[in-house]
């Protein structure tokens, strides 16, 4: 720091006890100005008291450089001065204001001035000196405006070899004077206000002087004196300085009250003027006050002397009192509903009005409490606020709207009930017109129904990422999302990860475990005995691509600049400024959008964490074969690009096989052979066995591997496994994968799947307005992802159709509440479409239940139907579960019914390679079915042939076909009608036929246990083989169940083999019993009398 005794210093006084009269001091916002109009102060929100008195003569005005009648209550002070800039820092009882660098120091006209306060008990001054001059520097040249301000010449040099202290001294009415000088200086002072000589009183030690002195003085040096300084002590006029040491909470406050003298505070906190028989304050007590307190203080010091009145009232910060409306029953037949009032505060009165009046002016006003539960109807604006009986504070006016048909979804609103505090905590309630059950969480993590349930008002911190999960009473999900101060948001959480295998199986002739038991090569069996399998591990390279930044990550295989996967597991995050892959465990909560990827023993899994937002969405994955450098050679990658709604957000590229290690092969050929030498990791196969060519295949595809070059293996392709979750969706699928560089490139594809998600009805103006972006789409990868969502959307919308055609039917009332899943992809054994929830996300309505259940079986049973035709737009030969099953069955193929508590299974027994099967829920009519394809279990149906022209053609058809479909759907009046003009491709059949209204309303009594005659009501469809297999079972078990005789019936079914007679078995899961079926075999007709069934 600088030596005192070079310092320019301009007397200033800063007197917290002894100098002027304080205002009151409250916590506020406003900048503070000196008269000098180049000097100003910023405020900060903070509570020191700082007075600032002048440093020359405080008698006159245009002397003072600060103005001492403001308060400078902020411990945060900025100075301004033209353009440089003074900024404080604040360390313990030190405020020291340090300059900035000025921004012009051409001349020593413009200069910073550094500023230090310093607080303790016994000294308050401040120092004012320039930050330019040199060392040796005995005077400054003062700032010209600040000279002209005192009217001093731009020229003047003002001695600075000295600084005054004047400090309290223990007499109230005294004060001690101190010179910190030169010792060359001598000081000349009055203090009667006269002016000083170099006659007058010399200072050589302190001096006390009283309060109301005026001290004059002169400083002379080498014999040359200085201008005349004159200062007068104030006397204190006693002050109540209140402080706010809380914001406003709830309507109150928490203060402190400070004198600047000592004595006796006296306050009232009821407006009224205090006086000493009033309340007195004890120092240091925290008072809490409510937002409508008036606080009014006066102290009354040492000699007497009482001060003036301080008053003071918290700002006018209301939280009211805060309802929200819990719906407790959803909208009933009637159309009304029943409501409860939820508060958050107690002691608190509700009035409302239901017929959309203001309930603060109405005089239909009506009053409540909160839990209390009024009924009121489908059109019934509900309008309401909220009286604390304490306090007196009122809520707005809120209003509250019943669903407004018996399908809706949930409209789920989030209320602040308080401002957002210092802490940045606010808190919430959460109101859904809808009744159920609402669970979230605060850490970004998926909420479960394993997750809190929310009951009451709640804390949120400002950057609290709220997920809701809402269950309602049918047990239809939802998803919402909050931040603060952004609307509530419906969101479809979307995961998918893809399982990469980090070995390969081998079949050997033989396999067994050999001594010692521990070694770690048995460790590499997957199966013993003949044509038993071992793993040969092997290496791979990750690469993640994300907003174009590349991260590498290997397994087994060292790799510059990369990340290893059998140490550690990492996140990638999804659009953020910094993607750089942090650190984590597999089974971290993932929170954010992502990607997580780690290696287990068996599998690379990579998990890809997105949102999607709007209520129609499109997500694809293409799968495309490239090539990569790793370290210095090439290699085949698969490019796995990930697109929500045709914006691409990352690409994982991983590689084919890069080594394999086969220690665990030959660890059984040595032994087999007998092979004693220490070489058998590294000699040939056939050396090992004994110039024997040992018998090995790869597993997966039974093909023989080319024992002289094993790595060859790697050229024969991955099988990895995908799971694409789409809420409560799933869709679990093996993908080959053959590195193959074969694909043209025009096709832009090896596999893709794409998936169509939404949360409402897909109507024709729907699929015109995607039909129109068909050009928007160039040929390739572009448009094969185009292709595949609009046959998944044309499949809901087909479903749509027919349910809209069916509904009145069945007088029903549906619509898409929550949020469902169409998958259409293709790979190199064909395309599928596919659906995982036969609902399709409806809700319905009705009066009658049974006609619910109906409605379920037929539009659940025809779905994979539509699938079949949302697939044959493509004109390629398809298969559904419903159409493989029924001409099964026709073809009197074996089949088996198997019923399971309340599901009935019907199947094919011999079909192991599309093994169709449709599973019913005898309580509500939902049908769900599965057809396989290579491995893959669909809900729906397959092509008979690859349809990688995707990329052009195909897509071309199914965009002629919709557009057909529309127009001629003009004159039709049903779905099935509409789709006899669905295709145009030559031997096409549409089995829809199969699925008439007549015969699904028969098998439906009989799924109801209704006995509709001898036939049941289907002689006259024989050929319709799903209502004779509905009837089957159920039927039976009615009869038995209660005891109708056996010649009041007749028992339709069909056998499984040409027998002459065929006993079918069902297992009755109530009884433990087995019940039987007997259908004699007729050798004229050489067919199955059904007409002499017997129940046995």
């Amino acid at each position: 720091m600088f030596n005192i005794k070079k310092i320019i210093i301009f007397l200033v006084l800063v007197l917290l006890s002894c100098s002027v009269v304080c205002a009151t001091t409250i916590n506020n916002n406003t900048n503070i100005q000196s008269q000098n109009k180049h000097y100003e102060t910023v405020n900060n929100n903070t509570s020191d008291n700082i007075e600032i008195v002048s440093n020359v003569d405080l008698n006159t005005a245009n002397n003072q450089l600060f103005d001492n009648n403001k308060n400078y209550n902020s411990n945060k002070v900025q100075l301004k001065k033209n353009t440089n800039t003074i900024q404080n820092i604040y360390n313990s009882n030190k405020i020291q204001i340090e300059p900035l660098n000025s921004q012009n120091n051409n001349s020593l006209q413009q200069y910073d001035e550094e500023i230090i306060y310093i607080k303790n008990s016994s000294t308050d001054y401040i120092k004012i000196f320039s930050n330019n001059h040199s060392s040796n520097d005995n005077n400054i040249l003062i700032n010209n405006d600040f000279n002209k301000k005192n009217n001093i010449s731009s020229n003047k040099i003002i001695n600075t070899d000295f600084s005054i202290y004047i400090t309290n001294n223990s007499d109230i009415n005294q004060y001690n004077v101190d010179f910190n000088k030169d010792s060359k200086v001598k000081i000349y002072y009055t203090i009667d206000g006269t002016t000083p000589t170099i006659n007058s009183s010399f200072y050589n030690e302190s001096l006390q002087i009283s309060k109301n002195a005026v001290l004059s003085f002169i400083s002379v040096k080498d014999g040359v004196s200085s201008q005349v300084y004159s200062y007068q002590t104030r006397s204190v006029t006693p002050l109540v300085t209140i402080t706010n040491v809380s914001e406003v909470q709830y309507n109150r406050q928490n203060i402190t009250m400070q004198s600047n003298v000592p004595g006796t505070i006296y306050y009232t906190i009821d407006g009224t003027n205090p006086t000493i028989a009033s309340r007195i304050y004890t120092t240091g007590q925290i008072i809490e006050i409510s937002i409508k307190t008036q606080l009014k203080a006066i102290v009354k010091d040492s000699t007497g002397k009482i001060s003036t009145i301080t008053f003071y009232q918290p700002p006018q910060e209301i939280t009211a009192p805060f309802t929200i409306i819990k719906a407790i029953t959803s909208l009933t037949d009637n159309n009304r509903q029943q409501v409860q009032f939820k508060t958050n505060k107690a002691s608190s009165t509700i009035y409302f009005t239901t017929d959309g009046t203001n309930p603060k002016t109405s005089t239909t006003v009506q009053n409540t409490t909160s839990e209390q539960i009024i009924t009121i109807a489908r059109t019934t604006q509900l309008k309401y606020y909220t009286k604390n009986n304490i306090g007196g504070f009122k809520s707005e006016i809120y209003t509250y709207l019943p669903p407004q048909n018996h399908t809706a979804s949930p409209q789920i609103t989030i209320y602040n009930t308080t401002k957002l505090f210092n802490n940045n905590i606010e808190k919430i309630m959460i109101q859904s017109n809808i009744p159920g059950t609402i669970y979230y969480t605060t850490t970004g993590e998926i909420a479960t129904i394993q997750h809190m349930k929310y009951t009451n008002e709640m804390s949120i911190h400002k950057n609290t990422l709220l997920n809701l999960l809402v269950v309602d009473n049918s047990n239809q999900t939802f998803r919402y999302q909050y931040k603060y101060n952004t609307p509530v948001e419906r969101i479809i959480n979307i995961n998918y990860t893809i399982a990469i295998p980090t070995y390969v199986n081998i079949t050997l002739p033989q396999v067994a475990y050999y001594s010692p038991s521990n070694s770690i090569y048995n460790n590499f069996i997957v199966k013993t005995g003949t044509n038993g399998i071992v793993k040969m591990p092997c290496a791979r390279v990750i690469q993640i691509t994300i907003q174009n930044k590349e991260f590498n990550f290997y397994h087994k295989y060292n790799i510059n600049n990369g990340y290893d996967l059998s140490t550690n597991a990492y996140f990638v995050p999804l659009n953020t400024p910094s993607n750089t892959p942090t650190t984590c465990t597999p089974t971290t909560v993932i929170t954010k959008n992502g990607i997580l990827i780690y290696a287990t023993s068996d599998e690379i899994l990579i998990k890809y964490y997105n949102i999607a937002k709007k209520d129609l969405n499109q997500f694809t994955i293409n799968y495309q074969t490239t090539f990569k450098q790793v370290n210095n050679g090439m290699n085949l990658f698969e490019d796995t690009t990930y697109n929500l709604n045709d914006q691409d957000t990352a690409t994982v590229s991983f590689s084919g096989i890069l080594g394999l290690d086969d220690g665990g092969v030959r660890y059984q050929l040595k032994n087999q052979y007998n092979y004693r030498y220490n070489d058998w990791k590294t000699v040939s196969l056939q050396q090992l066995c004994n110039g024997n060519t040992p018998q090995i295949k790869y597993t997966r595809l039974n093909i023989p591997i080319n024992i002289t070059d094993i790595n060859s293996i790697s050229k024969l392709g991955d099988c990895i496994t995908t799971t694409a979750t789409t809420n409560q969706n799933t869709i679990t699928q093996d993908e080959t994968i053959t590195y193959s560089g074969l694909i043209e490139p025009e096709v832009g594809f090896e596999a893709i799947q794409t998936f169509a998600i939404t949360t409402k009805k897909i109507t024709t103006q729907i699929i015109q307005t995607y039909i129109n972006k068909n050009n928007q789409y160039t040929n390739g990868a572009p448009k094969a992802r185009y292709g595949t969502f609009m046959t998944a959307l044309t499949t809901i919308w087909l479903n749509d159709k027919y349910a809209d055609e069916e509904k009145n039917n069945y007088t029903i009332i549906w619509d898409r509440t929550t949020d469902t899943t169409a998958a259409c992809g293709s790979h190199i054994i064909g395309g599928y479409v596919t659906c995982p929830d036969t609902t399709m996300g409806m809700k319905l309505y009705s009066t009658n239940i049974t006609q619910i259940k109906n409605f379920r079986f037929i539009t659940s049973i025809m779905l994979s139907q539509i699938e079949k035709v949302a697939l044959n737009f493509i004109r390629q030969t398809t298969q559904s579960t419903i159409a493989t099953l029924f001409a099964g069955i026709l073809n009197q193929e074996r089949f088996s019914t198997i019923q399971t508590g309340k599901y009935l299974t019907i199947q094919l027994d011999n079909d192991t390679i599309n093994n169709p099967k449709i599973k019913i829920n005898m309580e509500t009519g939902q049908v769900t079915d599965t057809i396989t394809q290579y491995n893959n279990q669909y809900h729906g149906a397959i092509s008979n042939t690859i349809t990688d022209c995707f990329h052009s053609s195909l897509t071309d058809f199914l965009i002629s076909g919709l557009l057909n479909t529309i127009q001629k759907s003009i004159l039709a009046k049903s779905l099935i009608n509409e789709a006899n003009y669905i295709t145009q491709h030559p031997g096409t059949t549409l089995e829809m036929c199969f699925l008439s209204r007549k015969v699904i309303k028969g098998a439906l009594k009989a799924i109801n246990f209704v006995v509709v005659g001898t036939s049941v009501g289907l002689i006259d469809c024989l050929d319709m083989s799903v209502g004779l297999m509905i009837v089957e079972g159920e039927l039976v078990l009615f009869v038995k169940d209660n005891y109708i005789p056996e010649n009041t019936w007749q028992y339709i079914s069909y056998h499984h083999s040409l027998y002459d007679h065929k006993s079918f078995h069902f297992i009755n899961t109530n009884t433990h019993m087995t019940d039987h079926i007997e259908v004699p075999y007729d050798e004229n007709t050489h067919t199955y009398d059904r007409t002499k069934a017997i129940y046995i």
